[in-house]
């Protein structure tokens, strides 16, 4: 190639180069365009009602809807949380009132121990403490003589279902 061939061939590759360039610009403008058109509408005016989620379509996610597999535990759904659970409030709290109150509370906490609250009982139950002292034939708490064994168990069960208060 001669030197005029080659600058036309390199004017003409740049004149490709700019033309392809602008459609490429234009194919993307034109692009967002139609993506923004798309869009228009499904946007939500000031004044359009918006959609309740609590609606009563039992397949939103909405636990109080009355949908039985939603993990509602008020619903009747016999699959939603084990019912024999043992708790602070539906077993453990009893077991600490009726055999620990008289000398762990909050005017008398012997030892320094209080188990007057979940709070404390939770501390005293999740160290370990709580049914080492019930368990201990020699030094037995409380000192009246060990506590029967389903009673135990059932401190025992608390503290294996996760030291719940509810």
């Amino acid at each position: 190639m001669t030197n005029p061939q080659k600058k036309i061939s390199r004017i003409a590759l740049k004149v490709i180069n700019v033309f392809l360039l602008v459609m490429v610009l234009t194919f993307t403008v034109s692009c967002e365009d139609n993506e923004i058109s798309d869009f228009e509408d499904q946007l939500i005016e000031p004044n359009d009602p918006i959609e309740d989620p609590n609606d009563g379509d039992p397949d939103d996610g909405d636990p109080d809807d009355g949908d039985p597999d939603d993990g509602d535990p008020d619903d009747g759904d016999p699959d939603d949380g084990d019912p024999n659970l043992v708790t602070y409030e539906n077993t453990a709290r009893n077991i600490l009132d009726t055999n620990c109150m008289e000398c762990h509370n909050i005017n008398d906490a012997a030892a320094g121990v209080r188990l007057d609250n979940f709070a404390n009982a939770f501390n005293e139950a999740n160290n370990g403490r709580m049914i080492a002292r019930m368990t201990n034939p020699n030094n037995p708490m409380p000192p009246s003589g060990m506590l029967p064994d389903n009673v135990i168990q059932d401190i025992m069960d608390w503290i294996d279902d996760g030291l719940l208060e509810n």
